[in-house]
């Protein structure tokens, strides 16, 4: 904790996984797409094997038997689980190939985080970012996501911080420096 009339400032060296990149990336699209949300993604193998259904019971409706509604169910779950597995693994793929081909990401991170601004630093590169460039800051179960635009956002996974009290002293100078932009302290 920092004294009255000083400035809070901490540091952050995070090396980013291609787990971490998947599972941020996840949060700003269903964030950007809520309006989609997950359920009408997953209609689309539900929609798909109705319609398979209707179409061969219009075709020759005496022709189905007992099995047709339990195949259609089972091949439904099979859907489902094939959709959510692909989408999962293609992402995680997807953002492995971006880290292995970006020389700055595959080395650690450092966050400096002050009253002042953030820093942002690598083995190739030293950003500076004042607060008036930060749209806002969002918390998540297990990440911090500070946007610089509506889809572009530093993002500083939980598991990096020393403590609670290292993640509430983040909280404390994003609330005091984006005031209404900083959606922190609650589980989204």
């Amino acid at each position: 904790m920092t004294a009255i009339g000083e400035s809070a400032k901490f540091t952050l060296e995070v090396a980013f996984t291609d787990d971490d990149c998947a599972r941020a990336t996840r949060f700003i699209l269903y964030r950007r797409y809520r309006w989609l949300g997950k359920p009408p993604l997953y209609l689309w193998p539900v929609l798909v094997v109705i319609g398979l259904g209707l179409s061969l019971w219009i075709k020759d409706p005496g022709a189905i038997s007992w099995w047709f509604v339990p195949a259609l169910f089972v091949l439904l779950i099979w859907f489902l689980l094939l959709f959510t597995f692909a989408q999962k693994s293609g992402l995680r793929r997807q953002m492995r190939k971006q880290l292995s081909s970006n020389p700055s990401a595959r080395t650690p991170q450092t966050f400096t985080i002050s009253d002042e601004g953030i820093n942002v630093s690598g083995a190739l590169f030293d950003t500076r970012l004042d607060w008036n460039a930060i749209v806002e800051s969002v918390e998540s179960k297990s990440d911090f996501f500070l946007y610089l635009s509506r889809n572009w956002a530093y993002f500083l996974p939980k598991r990096y911080f020393a403590g609670e009290d290292q993640q509430q002293e983040l909280r404390n100078i994003l609330t005091r420096n984006l005031r209404e932009r900083a959606k922190v302290g609650t589980d989204r």
